[in-house]
């Protein structure tokens, strides 16, 4: 005990001394982020489901997540943060994930996918168990669920014998010891929680074990490994002979049998995932730390090794270079050792990038625990308290009350044991057909009921309605409803009745007199057993003042008071009518003075003819509403200037006259008419004042690069065509309706002169003379709309041009919305988005105050669902559905709803079940496809803000806003072998193995993020010329001799071959491998192996004379994501800007030249500096401008 204090002393004095190990053939670490406030905590927590106790919990995760995250991820910040450990349980953690009080959470599989769904967790890293079973370790990344029972019960031979039985899980919550068996039992048409005689909840699983060995129960839910590893009552190993496994499924793991017998598939490992509000940096070093404690450990073993070999010499042991050489540069002996006891108080084997949890947010949709919450649209987990809570009945029961569950067992005469929970079926079987009243926010998802026959079955006041629903439980196929009523001493009445859903109807009733209303039901024209019901008539509650109801259920004045048209006033009020013509003239005194004031402030604004200077003839940049946009020159500014609303009289000799102006074109998207208002029937109305015969055309089209310059100014008599923002109004207006709307326009001009921003378009004034149309004058964008440019095929996106474009748009909105009052756009889309000389985005079109509206206006299929349906006017909320549109524009670079039927697309965005929006678009990256389904949510207060919109963007980067691509990709032959076997090895050749498995399988793999790879590209030189002289076989065979040379040294220098294209081959490190010491150099060697290998590659093997084969090569460093896209011919591939940049490097090489850019340059010379380097200069590279590159010198 003495000599362990030694040591430990010792090695505490000997870490002060020796500061942090760099181990020399590593090279140099990275240097550390500096704290930004903004961005850091100070001290992080990280939440750790325990289900044996918070004590459990900390003895075996805190050196993990409070000590070892602090040792690695907390020191790669300057001043260091720190980590620590929150011990949550299943009901505990989704109040922390709510109130933000955790910032990590290591859970299991099921908790975590709730976690993900209702939150926007994003998973780190997965967990690798390691079992020692039988004298045997295994590192597993996946487990399974065992549904076992005893070896010598013949009478259980399938599931469908759990009926009546004595069934034990560990929890209903729980995921290996129950959700994963409750999927299989709902499979084969049974329920596990009503089925059994008597479902136990024992919250061990080492007690079911020995309770189905022992015979207290018939079937036991545990996960895999769990009856190799429990104990008896003596302490000594189960025989796990004893039991046998309840339908048996064969799984394989990475192409090997999985070493434990299951009833269920193989689902992933507990997970480490990061709350929505951790910064980027943050989550990446915690992963990286994650990553490495494995690596970290190994180190920590052989400083144990060493100490227990030779005690005497401790410093000996403490030397990393001696006892560790291959330890991590930022491996120290505090770390290694902190790491050891990690993993062992952890029972890991390590962790691994994530895995796809999709597969798990199914089971539980399949079992009841995760349902859709349709207010906030979002897939919300159940969180009970209580088993009571917890409970899903099968379809066609429901829930018993909880005394009748809670005592269901003892009723029967079975015994529930001290700290177990039991349930003895606790659902009943509804009526033959259940009838509810309903509320206003009812669905059909019924626990309780439905009204007896001749019970009291709700309440209404006169002249109201009420609405029930009736279930038919027996699911009779196309069964026909009837009902009808008898109110007093009137006639009996038939009323109507809706199918909503199958097997479900709707009807509503309503009644004039005080008093009970009898309902009778019939079904296929026989009485339901449960009709008649009753209803109880109360007396109406007027809302109006000075009203009460009369008996039938009239709103009368009452007493002292007198009607006055539709309202009722006392006589008071009436001596006060008579002042009134007083106070009209004050007020008319005012408004004359309040005008004369304005008109003056308008000279500030106002811009005179000869002030604007137009080319000869007109240079025409656009087409507007109202005729053409002309380029002009104000006071030495260029300006864009158009008409501001329609003219009074002959177009001869109009400057703004083109004959294309008023003729209808056909919309790019075949979008819908223009203003949009409700009826009185609740239905749409779409009316285009511009041509009200055929709703796919609008009145003006872009022409060129400043089309987006259309109107800005916008009111209640505004028409908004399917591309572009029309103005004032069109066709058959007369002087009077001039006048009104140029005074309109002078209203809003007062507001817009008001308004200045960086990313709005900057209103410079407006031409208001007598002898002049009313024209607007505008700041000139020279690249035109974001519209144009999204359609410029020519035009590349990058991840630093979208953000940019998000943040300025986001940006303007928000400056908008802060207005006072608050200046709503309503017509926020791509080609109402300008882009300046400087490729920053300017909001266009604005101008919509809230005081005039009197209807929803916009452009259709860019207009929230609520307003389509008449429920509300632009508002804040509107915008932000129209910016979720622009983004959806933005990634697929194409209209919405592109190509499909007009009429049936609004129908279904207005259909609150159907909820049609755009897709997420396959370059969307995760970000910003959260943020585009939030700005579409059908509800609109769960938008988010201009301003959190705002604040979102600026938390992101470049590189998690670039739109994918997908240039270079694994593609798998339509050849594949038919053979099973033979195609899977063919799937593990191609593919990854752990993306193999998940294809292997039939499941979707997740998209993958890499910190950093670096990707080899080459081509050959001169090919144009060898394809158009020689054969294609010629060519083909060519290919074939230089890609099995290339294939060989990809294997040789540990490569990943992820594509060949033609003549261009693609390989990548650091991806499918830990190459992250030497990935670098593995590509450079490999590169210089390449030249020479082509260059003793014949063109033609018959005739040598014509020449070898030439290539170039480019590589470049940096982080990309890779996901398997498509599922007819899948590809493996790999998306970010990092790949564009390699291919860069590659196209703008030389021939026999290996060309790389300054990041791989530098990363190096870290790794291999015998590799000769030189700097080639200033390269003009596409889309990324000037970059210094250099050439990797292989002695041509």
């Amino acid at each position: 005990m003495a000599f362990k204090c030694f040591f430990l002393g010792s090695v505490l004095y000997l870490l002060l001394l020796r500061g942090v190990h760099a181990n020399a053939s590593c090279g140099s670490c990275a240097v550390p982020h500096k704290y930004d406030a903004d961005r850091h905590q100070v001290v992080y927590k990280v939440g750790v489901l325990n289900f044996r106790g918070p004590d459990s919990a900390f003895a075996q995760h805190n050196r993990t997540f409070a000590d070892y995250l602090t040792a690695t991820a907390g020191q790669r910040f300057d001043p260091p943060v720190s980590f620590q450990m929150v011990p949550v349980n299943f009901q505990s953690m989704f109040d922390e994930a709510e109130k933000g009080t955790v910032d990590f959470l290591y859970l299991s599989p099921s908790p975590f996918t709730c976690v993900e769904a209702e939150f926007g967790a994003q998973s780190l890293v997965s967990h690798i168990s390691k079992r020692v079973v039988g004298g045997n370790t295994y590192t597993l990344e996946k487990f399974a669920g065992v549904i076992a029972v005893r070896a010598d019960n013949h009478e259980i031979k399938t599931l469908q014998d759990l009926k009546g039985k004595v069934v034990a899980s560990a929890a209903i919550s729980s995921f290996g010891g129950g959700a994963m068996q409750f999927r299989e039992v709902i499979n084969a048409g049974m329920s596990f929680i009503n089925d059994p005689k008597q479902m136990v909840f024992t919250g061990n699983q080492a007690q079911i074990v020995n309770g189905v060995i022992s015979g207290k129960f018939d079937i036991g839910f545990v996960r895999t490994d769990q009856i190799e590893r429990t104990n008896d009552a003596d302490g000594n190993l189960v025989d796990p002979n004893l039991i046998k496994v309840l339908e048996s499924k064969p799984n394989f793991l990475n192409g090997v049998p999985f070493p434990f017998e299951a009833s269920t598939q193989l689902y992933p490992e507990w997970n480490l995932g990061a709350m929505e509000t951790v910064d980027s940096q943050v989550s990446r070093e915690v992963q990286a730390a994650m990553l490495a404690l494995a690596e970290h450990s190994k180190t920590g073993e052989a400083i144990q090794a060493c100490l227990d070999a030779n005690v005497s010499s401790i410093a000996t042991c403490n030397n990393l270079e001696e006892v560790a050489p291959n330890a991590r540069c930022d491996t120290t002996v505090e770390i290694a050792a902190i790491a050891k006891d990690a993993m062992t108080n952890g029972k890991y084997a390590g962790f691994r990038t994530t895995q796809n949890y999709i597969e798990i947010r199914a089971m539980l949709q399949d079992t009841g625990f995760i349902q859709k919450d349709e207010v906030r649209n979002i897939w919300k987990c159940a969180r009970p308290a209580f088993l009571y809570e917890a409970i899903v009945c099968p379809t066609g029961h429901f829930k018993k009350s909880k005394e009748e569950v809670e005592n269901g067992c003892a009723q029967v005469g079975l015994q529930c044991d001290e700290g177990h929970q039991c349930v003895c079926n606790p659902c009943q079987k509804a009526f033959d057909v259940d009838i509810f009243p309903m509320s206003s926010s009812d669905s059909s998802n019924k626990t309780t009921q439905g009204c007896a026959k001749m019970s009291l079955c709700g309440g209404v006041e006169q002249r109201e309605t009420l609405r029930f629903q009736a279930i038919d439980n027996k699911k009779r196929v196309g069964a026909v409803m009837n009902v009808t009523v008898r109110e007093g001493d009137f006639e009996q009445r038939a009323i109507p009745v809706y199918q909503v859903d199958t097997h479900v109807y709707e009807f509503s009733v309503s009644a004039q007199r005080v008093g009970i209303l009898i309902l009778e039901v019939f079904l296929d024209g026989e009485q339901t057993p449960e009709s008649p019901l009753r209803v109880q008539v109360y007396e109406r509650q007027c809302s109006e003042n000075l009203h009460e109801a009369d008996e039938d259920g009239n709103c009368v004045c009452t007493s002292g008071a007198v009607s006055m048209g539709n309202a009722c006033v006392s006589v008071g009020v009436v001596i006060a009518i008579a002042l009134v013509p007083i106070v009209l003239v004050s007020i008319a005194w005012v408004c004359w003075y309040v005008d004369k004031k304005k008109k003056k402030a308008d000279l500030i604004w106002s811009v005179k003819m000869e002030e604007l200077a137009f080319d000869e003839p007109p240079t025409v940049i656009g087409q507007g509403s109202f005729g053409l946009v002309l380029l002009a020159e104000y006071r030495g500014t260029q300006v864009a200037v158009k008409r501001a609303i329609p003219a009074k009289g002959s177009k001869e000799d109009d400057l703004f006259y083109d004959d294309d102006t008023e003729s209808s074109t056909v919309n790019r998207s075949g979008q819908l008419k223009n203003k949009i208002t409700a009826n009185p029937n609740g239905q749409e109305d779409f009316e285009d004042e511009a041509d009200l015969e055929d709703p796919l055309k609008h009145s003006h089209h872009s022409r060129n690069a400043n089309a987006g310059t259309k109107s800005i100014m916008k009111s209640g008599m505004m028409a908004n065509s399917g591309g572009h923002s029309s103005g004032f109004g069109f066709r058959g207006w007369g002087v009077s309706s001039y006048g009104r709307h140029k005074a309109m326009f002078i209203k809003e001009m007062r507001l817009l002169s008001k308004l200045r921003h960086p990313c709005i378009t900057t209103v410079m004034g407006a031409v208001l003379e007598t002898a002049e149309v009313p024209m607007l004058v505008m700041e000139y964008c020279c690249h035109g709309s974001l519209y144009d440019i999204l359609r410029n095929e020519t035009m590349p996106l990058e991840g630093d041009l979208v953000l940019t474009i998000l943040c300025d748009i986001a940006s303007g909105v928000r400056f908008l919305h802060a207005a006072k009052p608050p200046v709503i756009h309503g017509d926020i889309k791509s080609a109402n988005i300008l882009i300046d000389g400087r490729f920053r985005a300017k909001v266009a079109d604005f101008g919509l105050s809230t005081a005039d509206q009197k209807v929803a206006l916009g452009t259709p299929y860019w207009m929230g669902p609520e307003l389509l349906r008449g429920d509300s006017l632009n508002n804040a909320a509107s915008d932000m559905y129209s910016i979720g549109v622009v983004v959806y524009e933005i990634f697929a670079r194409k209209d919405p709803y592109f190509g499909e039927d007009p009429n049936e697309v609004m129908s279904q965005i207005v259909d609150r079940k159907i909820n049609k929006r755009p897709p997420i678009p396959s370059s969307c990256p995760p970000a910003i496809a959260r943020l585009m389904k939030l700005l579409l949510s059908g509800t609109p207060s769960a938008r988010p803000t201009a301003a959190e919109l705002d604040h979102r963007l600026k938390e992101l980067d470049a590189s998690k806003v670039a739109p994918g691509q997908n240039p270079l990709s694994h593609r798998i032959r339509k050849d594949q072998p038919s053979d099973a076997a033979a195609r899977n090895e063919f799937l593990y050749k191609v593919f990854p193995h752990h993306i193999a498995d998940v294809l292997a399988s039939g499941g979707k793999p997740e998209p993958e993020s890499h910190e950093i790879v670096t990707i080899f590209f080459s081509d050959i030189v001169g090919f144009t010329n060898i394809s158009s002289t020689f054969s294609p076989i010629k060519v083909s065979k060519m290919l074939d001799r230089l890609y099995l040379a290339f294939d060989s040294l990809a294997e040789k220098h540990e490569l990943f071959k992820l594509e060949t294209i033609g003549d261009a081959y693609l390989a990548v490190s650091n991806l499918v491998r830990d190459q992250q010491e030497d990935h670098v150099k593995k590509v450079a060697e490999f590169a210089i192996d390449a030249v020479k290998a082509a260059s003793e590659v014949p063109i033609d093997v018959e005739d040598v004379s014509k020449g070898y084969v030439n290539i170039r090569v480019g590589f470049h460093s940096g982080p990309v994501v890779s996901n398997v896209v498509g599922n007819l011919n899948p590809r493996y591939g790999l998306f970010g800007d990092t790949v564009n940049v390699a291919s860069r490097m590659e196209s703008t090489s030389v021939v026999g030249k290996i060309h790389c850019s300054e990041k791989s340059a530098h990363l190096l010379m870290a790794q291999a500096p015998q590799i000769p380097i030189k700097l080639r200069g200033e390269t003009t590279v596409k889309g990324k401008g000037t970059m210094k590159t250099y050439f990797v010198e292989n002695g041509n």
